[in-house]
């Protein structure tokens, strides 16, 4: 073993210990991120229009109607199973119906973002409130006319899974009502 041998293993031994569980990938991520919010935050002294944070919204908003139909068509276990079910065609076509709604309503205020009109805050805001109404009232209604217990319809980690895509849509929607970009934008 050379001298240099000895030192790559001491710096590995370091570095260890220093990083603990996170991997040289975490460590590249969480400097990549960081530079990104540090030149989003430099580049944002008079802003306006698509750019910093907002462009991330406008990405999720276009293609949040395209999600939403995407979920209709390939429904995770399918509609086949629930439509052999006594009132199984009721939950089917409520639940169709709700998810074209939402699509329609999803694609409308990604209209109403492109065009830049002054009523896209509160139709994103609605938009949440849609979201967080359709996870509530769906699973409701399933089990009602199922007659089948919530507990069969959702594991914690889909819980988890629905309050955390809450969660987010709602800092989201924070920051649509304090940016001084987004009050610069949708003017129109």
């Amino acid at each position: 073993m050379n001298h240099g041998d000895g030192l790559i293993a001491r710096s590995r031994i370091y570095l260890e210990g220093a990083v603990g569980s996170f991997s040289i990938w975490h460590w590249i991520i969480l400097v990549l991120v960081i530079g990104a919010g540090y030149f989003l935050w430099r580049t944002s002294r008079n802003p306006t229009g698509f750019g910093g944070w907002l462009l991330l919204v406008v990405v999720g908003q276009t293609v949040a109607p395209l999600s939403t139909i995407n979920t209709l068509v390939n429904p995770d276990e399918g509609y086949g199973p629930v439509m052999q079910l006594p009132n199984g065609p009721i939950v089917v076509v409520v639940e169709v119906a709700m998810l074209l709604a939402l699509a329609v309503f999803q694609a409308g205020v990604a209209v109403a973002m492109h065009k830049r009109k002054r009523s896209f805050p509160f139709l994103f805001l609605y938009q949440w409130f849609a979201v967080g109404a359709i996870a509530v009232i769906n699973p409701l209604f399933i089990s009602a006319v199922l007659g089948v217990g919530l507990s069969q319809l959702f594991t914690p980690e889909d819980i988890t899974r629905i309050g955390a895509m809450l969660l987010a849509m709602g800092v989201w929607v924070l920051y649509i009502f304090r940016s001084e970009r987004v009050k610069s934008t949708f003017v129109l």
